[in-house]
């Protein structure tokens, strides 16, 4: 019975088909990123007034692509997790880690061999290096932009593979043609006496 208790139950018995629950879901995360990016531009434009880098529309793809990426890999932590705590401590558990050896918290530093190789696999290291390849000038953006954007793309498609697997709403979560057809809205009602 613990497949139910995965998310919360307004998310559960939504009458909203899987792939619009997660599109929606992915839309609120790129709508986020892009304002966090405007802030974060408009203030840097206020104070530092630098010109625009060469290479902002890369840039501005490779944060929509690790946008949804990472939201489709959060969506399907949280569809294998027991309980909202647990998704928490799995996303935190592998996230913090993963930041030191990709570039996020400490740049430049020599990990061992096989370390810095894990690191490649996941899909944070990629999105890291996209973007400051993007961003400083003289930079060359193809092909290796494109090798990082295409692991990223693996991961967002594998996520959702496993997201497809393991997310389940609840029965009668989802109201069928008959009870659309003789309820208003689909919506069930008690008959008052």
């Amino acid at each position: 019975m613990w497949v139910w208790r995965r998310f919360p139950r307004s998310v559960r018995a939504t009458p909203l088909p899987l792939w619009l629950l997660v599109l929606g879901r992915v839309i609120g995360a790129l709508f986020v990123a892009v304002l966090t990016l405007l802030v974060i531009a408009a203030v840097t434009a206020a104070l530092y007034r630098p010109g625009l880098p060469t290479g902002w529309a890369v840039a501005l793809l490779v944060l929509v692509v690790s946008a949804i990426a990472f939201c489709v890999i959060g969506l399907a932590v949280a569809s294998i997790a027991r309980t909202a705590q647990s998704a928490i401590g799995m996303s935190l558990g592998t996230l913090l880690p993963l930041c030191f050896v990709s570039d996020i918290f400490v740049i430049g530093p020599k990990f061992p061999t096989w370390l810095d190789t894990i690191s490649w696999v996941f899909p944070l290291r990629h999105a890291s290096r996209a973007l400051t390849d993007a961003m400083t000038p003289g930079v060359e953006l193809w092909p290796s932009t494109g090798l990082h954007l295409l692991v990223l793309l693996t991961w967002t498609i594998g996520a959702a593979l496993l997201l497809s697997r393991t997310f389940r709403t609840e029965p009668g979560g989802r109201p069928t043609a008959a009870e659309h057809a003789t309820e208003p809205s689909g919506i069930r009602q008690k008959v008052v006496a």
